[in-house]
């Protein structure tokens, strides 16, 4: 069974909100969805086993508790009339450290898709991104939905795509991802193509381009737009705000993906400054 990775801490705004993507994610993806909460106690040197094992216990109903907050919200917001697709959960309360406790689970299971909230905090974000980096990309272990902080979920009706056509096989490799989360959610795809240069001429006489016009003749909804100019990141982001996006997809690949500059560059910015959901494909082999 497919799986997804919520890890969650306690008491944090951040988590509420980005628990209804997990939930809408894991409904849709027919996942398993792995809720993992880890904890670190101060431990002192004379404590007893019973001692110990209350600790853990205070933990594991703290974890509970926020869970059942996680669903108060999600009941009162976000359930329609009629039956909702049923999820599997699988509750993970863990007395460690989580970063380490997510990289322990990348690296043992199979895991589809992990969302990542992107807290409001320079530290915070510098070592997540860190761990996305590391952890994730670099041993390709996964997808990512990375969810800015302050973001209330929206139902999902428009995803962007940013395409590379330089690298055939590349873009060719992603589409039926794109396609298939545009399928769970019923959305439209918007076809973004970046240039940093303001002349630059799209290329279609590819594989890749030639794909892309396929799919928005068979479905006219979809849309293929090119963006020009040094601050593609910038320009992403008005582009989703004025189209109503509410996700956008790209691939973070170590090989391709434009040039390696602008590859890091939005990435990296896009992680940590988009205003919507941004879902990092991953790469494929």
């Amino acid at each position: 069974m497919k799986k997804v990775l919520y890890p969650f801490e306690i008491n944090r705004p951040v988590y509420r909100e980005t628990y209804v993507y997990a939930v809408k994610f894991a409904r849709n993806l027919g996942a398993e969805l792995i809720m993992l909460n880890a904890f670190e106690l101060n431990l002192y040197d004379s404590i007893t086993q019973q001692d110990y094992d209350q600790l853990i216990k205070e933990n594991w109903l703290k974890a509970y508790n926020e869970i059942i907050k996680f669903n108060k919200l999600y009941l009162q917001n976000h359930v329609k009339t009629g039956p909702e697709i049923s999820l599997k959960f699988n509750y993970r309360f863990i007395h460690g450290n989580l970063l380490n406790e997510i990289r322990k689970i990348l690296s043992t299971e199979e895991i589809e898709l992990i969302i990542l909230p992107v807290p409001d905090h320079k530290d915070k974000n510098q070592r997540k991104l860190e761990l996305i980096r590391k952890e994730i990309f670099n041993k390709n272990l996964g997808s990512i939905l990375a969810v800015p902080c302050r973001t209330s979920f929206q139902p999902v009706k428009n995803i962007a795509f940013i395409i590379d056509l330089e690298n055939l096989d590349h873009s060719l490799l992603y589409l039926k991802d794109v396609l298939r989360y545009a399928k769970i959610f019923n959305a439209n795809i918007h076809f973004l193509y970046l240039s940093q240069s303001e002349k630059a001429q799209i290329i279609s006489d590819n594989d890749a381009y030639r794909a892309v016009m396929q799919i928005i003749d068979s479905n006219k909804n979809h849309v293929f737009r090119q963006i020009c100019g040094k601050d593609t990141a910038g320009m992403v982001d008005q582009y989703t705000e004025k189209n109503g996006i509410q996700i956008l997809l790209l691939v973070r690949h170590h090989h391709h993906f434009f040039n390696l500059a602008l590859h890091y560059s939005i990435c990296d910015e896009m992680t940590l400054k988009s205003k919507i959901p941004l879902l990092i494909l991953r790469e494929r082999n």
